[in-house]
């Protein structure tokens, strides 16, 4: 459930939701219950920035699974503002601390941190970057911004970021490109020739195709769907709603498009697998079918492909199919 601005996590029972909020009221960060201490899952958006981005207290674990999840409740290009924020802290002359020691032991910690999860973000999340071509101008303006400012040691870190997303991009766009072998490689292996059907003019038919052909196609189609989902698109049904920053009325416009597209695609699959048996009209064509269904799953099943399996299996087990008793 939330709280104001926050978020209150994993509070099994209503008592102990109220006991975390009042520890979120009283800006405490950990509790104890029934004797064993636990860490408070609370906290405002600039509460969590400040835990991200505090020199004093570095936590890879909590870094690592904020920049997964943090898409959950802001934008990238609201976590990147903040972070530009305190990039750039101002000097506040009633703290009574001199401003050179405030200088050394506050902002440059802070800055050196900030840099860092700005270099562990395009490294480890890239996807943010390359779904999003503005975050990467936005990267762009603050390499700038800390040139004009003088603080040449973190935009040149910055700038290594963005070079290295740039790459990225590059590479994929020129892979893209290529005209590929017929033998290819992937993790090493090499990979076997296509089983082509004897007679591509006559017109394919599923009954024609190599069962394991059949098996390998749909494993790299799936691995293409696959390839595309974000972490952040499994957090709390992120497919059935509306994605962040836009208009929650609009149509077909979710926070997990590429998980309904992975979805629709494992649909697909199934109507084709029913369709492939059904429309055969005599005993014996249903049989072959049906004989060659089983056989991809049995492919599928050696690639550890279990997402294409689940989807024939349901092809076979939709109403049409299964009332074929004599087949």
């Amino acid at each position: 459930g939330g709280y104001d601005d926050g978020y209150v996590l994993a509070a099994k029972t209503k008592e102990e939701q109220e006991q975390w909020v009042m520890a979120l009221q009283s800006g405490i960060r950990t509790a104890v219950y029934s004797g064993i201490s636990v860490d408070i899952k609370t906290g405002t958006v600039d509460e969590f920035v400040n835990d991200l981005t505090n020199p004093s207290q570095i936590d890879i674990d909590f870094t690592n699974a904020f920049l997964y999840t943090f898409q959950s409740f802001m934008t990238p290009q609201e976590l990147l503002a903040h972070i530009e924020s305190k990039l750039f802290l101002q000097y506040d002359s009633s703290s009574g601390i001199p401003q050179t020691l405030w200088r050394k032991n506050v902002l440059i910690p802070t800055q050196q941190r900030c840099v860092k999860v700005i270099e562990l973000w395009t490294k480890e999340v890239q996807i943010d970057f390359i779904a999003d071509r503005h975050l990467i101008d936005s990267l762009k303006a603050l390499v700038s911004k800390l040139y004009t400012q003088n603080y040449n040691w973190a935009a040149n870190h910055i700038s290594d970021s963005v070079q290295l997303i740039e790459n990225s991009i590059e590479l994929q766009v020129h892979d893209g490109s290529l005209v590929k072998s017929k033998k290819t490689q992937i993790l090493g292996i090499d990979l076997p020739e296509p089983k082509l059907p004897r007679n591509l003019k006559s017109g394919v038919t599923f009954i024609d195709c190599d069962p394991e052909e059949i098996a390998r196609q749909l494993t790299l189609i799936d691995m293409g769907y696959y390839n595309k989902i974000k972490p952040v698109e499994l957090l709390n049904q992120a497919w059935g709603r509306a994605r962040l920053g836009n208009n929650h009325n609009a149509p077909g416009i979710t926070a997990a498009d590429n998980v309904v597209d992975f979805i629709s695609h494992f649909n697909r699959v199934s109507l084709f697998i029913a369709n492939a048996i059904i429309t055969k009209e005599r005993l014996k064509e249903r049989a072959l079918a049906m004989a060659k269904v089983v056989q991809v799953c049995g492919f599928l099943f050696h690639m550890k492909n279990f997402n294409s399996l689940k989807s024939c299996l349901a092809g076979i087990n939709m109403a049409p199919c299964y009332r074929l008793k004599h087949t």
